[in-house]
Formats: C-alpha cells, structure tokens, sequence
C-alpha cells in the first residue's frame, strides 16, 4: 500500500509517498490514518502533508522505483476528518 498525501503546493493533486518499513506510526508497522500530518521530501524541500488515502501500489501513476517514503508520521490520530 502507498498513501496519497495533500500538501500546501499550488498543484490541485495529491502525490504518492510509499511507507518505510521502519516508520513509526505510533501503534505499528501500519499506514498512517487518513487525516494524519506527515512529513515527506518534495523537491529540494521538506515539507508536512495531510494524508488524504491509500491506495494500492498498482494504482499509482508514478513507477513505484521513483516513489519517495515518508519521513516520518507526526500524529497517532488523524487531526483532520474527511467530508463525504
């Protein structure tokens, strides 16, 4: 699985990030919960994004060997709750 990040960009998109085996996502080895604050490379730059959805490897647009990990996730629970 990968996880779908929004970040403050002036691009309307989220971007694909995949999940380090050592991540600490507070609970366990496991995704990061839509709505959690994640901190990710994008460009030279560092920045924090709001995990917007997982999505299976096959689903990304970006070869999954050009795929950044994510840094390291900032909260235990989502800080932020999807509207549907």
């Amino acid at each position: 699985m990968l996880v779908q990040v929004a970040l403050p960009v002036p691009l309307y998109r989220g971007f694909d990030y995949s999940i380090p085996a050592d991540i600490n996502a507070f609970s366990s080895p496991s995704l990061p919960h839509i709505g959690c604050r994640v901190e990710v490379s994008f460009g030279r730059q560092t920045l924090i994004g709001i995990v917007v959805a997982h999505i299976p490897e096959a689903n990304s647009s970006v070869p999954l060997n050009k795929l950044k990990p994510i840094n390291k996730c900032l909260d235990a629970e989502p800080i932020w709750t999807p509207v549907c």
